[in-house]
């Protein structure tokens, strides 16, 4: 009888141990993210980059073997992406958002909810203001501007005067950019002159527009950029009217092609969106996980741009993806 106990303890014995087993590789591998709620907010459906976002998204997702609902708005306004925010929050409750915000102080009250009920919330590009648990940035944006108007000051000898035209008066990202670009011009050189400063265009048309009245105004030697829309607003402009002005800026090559193909582009500063997107929703995953804390000086990846995150404080960790081409 007392063999017959020893081997119903011996049994125990193992299952206990086996159980402590997979419980420990489960901790490893993050297993218990398998059945996590991801929420995935875009820009705007109608974003000529969305259909690659949404792919990069749902590739990072497939190689975490997790679901994820990704959800933008049709247009991309900060209205109708609050809307699309509150109504999937309203929805379920989200172990994790990642959001591309289009607006700070009209996502804050939103966000601040979804974190109130338990999510983590990881902002791509967001500003301090949207107070965000994690905060991911490509690069440093003061060097990326000082680098824009190094370029630009090559391309128009180093004198003459120029304009700067941004998408967003408001936008934190812009206006680091923009003002690091300006200050190295004055600092540095010292011949050339900011005729007209953050003109704002929200749209290619508005670009265009704008570059034609600041070229009646001005007869400026050349336009630095900071969104997509505007530098290819200010192509279509320098297409339509055979003005050689000098133009220089921040924008995506794919969805440049055609200017740069054109020769209405002379130098572009950007970095990869889908890699960007990518690590965002790494860095909130392994919150998720307990694996990245609040208060790390340093994240690192495997992914290119951003093997090495580096904290500014609050949450927000900037990576070092800055590509540029100048063209001949």
């Amino acid at each position: 009888m007392s063999g017959r106990g020893d081997n119903v303890r011996t049994i125990y014995k193992y299952m206990g141990l086996c159980a402590l087993l997979i419980l420990s590789v489960c901790l490893i591998s993050g297993c218990g993210n398998k059945d996590a709620d991801v929420l995935v907010v875009l820009g705007g459906q109608n974003a000529l980059d969305y259909d690659d976002s949404e792919k990069a998204a749902k590739q990072w997702a497939e190689e975490k073997s997790i679901s994820i609902e990704i959800v933008a708005p049709e247009m991309s306004t900060v209205w109708e992406q609050q809307k699309v925010l509150e109504d999937s929050i309203r929805k379920n409750k989200w172990d994790l958002i990642v959001v591309e915000p289009l607006g700070d102080d009209e996502l804050y009250s939103v966000l601040d909810y979804a974190k109130s009920q338990g999510s983590v919330v990881v902002a791509m590009q967001g500003a301090e203001g949207l107070e965000a648990d994690y905060t991911v940035q490509p690069c440093d944006y003061q060097k990326l501007g000082s680098s824009m108007m190094d370029v630009f000051a090559g391309l128009v000898g180093q004198s003459g005067e120029y304009v700067t035209i941004v998408p967003a008066k408001d936008s934190d990202i812009v206006m680091q950019e923009e003002t690091a670009c300006v200050n190295q011009q004055k600092n540095t050189y010292l011949q050339m002159l900011p005729a007209s400063r953050l003109q704002e265009g929200a749209s290619i048309q508005d670009a265009y527009d704008i570059t034609e009245s600041l070229y009646g105004t001005y007869g400026m030697r050349g336009a630095l950029f900071f969104s997509y829309s505007n530098g290819l607003g200010i192509s279509q402009w320098i297409q339509d009217t055979g003005n050689d002005i000098v133009s220089v800026g921040v924008g995506t090559p794919d969805l440049m092609n055609t200017a740069i193909e054109a020769g209405t582009v002379d130098a572009l500063f950007y970095w990869n969106r889908d890699n960007l997107l990518k690590v965002t929703l790494e860095v909130g995953y392994r919150a998720l996980e307990g694996s990245v804390k609040e208060g790390d000086e340093v994240i690192t990846t495997s992914i290119e741009g951003y093997r090495t995150l580096r904290s500014s404080g609050s949450g927000t960790y900037y990576g070092d993806d800055i590509s540029s081409e100048i063209y001949d």
